[in-house]
């Protein structure tokens, strides 16, 4: 498998169409997912990726809906992490559903405690900008910033996050 091949041990994916919830084992790694109810039609669907290596540092996996998947881990002995698979509507998207998105990723993020380190890895759709907002993000070298990258920019400073 390419993950082993390149040594990564975690791995988010998006658009995995996979139906239902659950999780599959591929070679030394488990793929966790969540995706559209059996009886719809695939579309979307996050997932990820862990070497089974981690398997019992895993104390806990939320399958918030098709498009958020949270798995809850102890990466360090004296730290608990919160990796947040995430798959946004596109821009073209009606905005209800982008904003409904975000809501649920909010909901997501106050259900974590404080103290733990949270990674949110997947596909947000958004363009942030150029500019350096101390705290939140550097230059990217992105010359245009859409409303899902000021929607990211937002929740990112309610929730002192950092975009890396």
């Amino acid at each position: 498998m390419k993950l082993e091949n390149k040594g990564i041990d975690i791995c988010a994916i998006a658009e995995t169409k996979e139906k239902g919830k659950g999780s599959t084992r591929y070679g030394n790694y488990i793929l966790i997912y969540s995706g559209r109810e059996k009886n719809e039609r695939a579309t979307s669907g996050v997932g990820i990726f862990i070497n089974g290596k981690w398997k019992n540092n895993t104390s806990g996996i939320n399958y918030v809906n098709n498009r958020l998947l949270q798995l809850t881990v102890k990466l360090q002995k004296s730290k608990t992490s919160h990796i947040i698979s995430v798959y946004a509507p596109d821009i073209n998207k009606p905005r209800v559903e982008i904003d409904t998105f975000y809501q649920n990723l909010q909901r997501t993020l106050d259900g974590i405690p404080k103290q733990d380190e949270v990674i949110i890895l997947g596909d947000l759709y958004a363009k942030i900008g150029n500019e350096t907002i101390v705290g939140i993000k550097n230059r990217f070298h992105e010359e245009t910033i859409n409303d899902s990258g000021e929607q990211l920019i937002q929740m990112c400073a309610l929730n002192e996050l950092l975009v890396n």
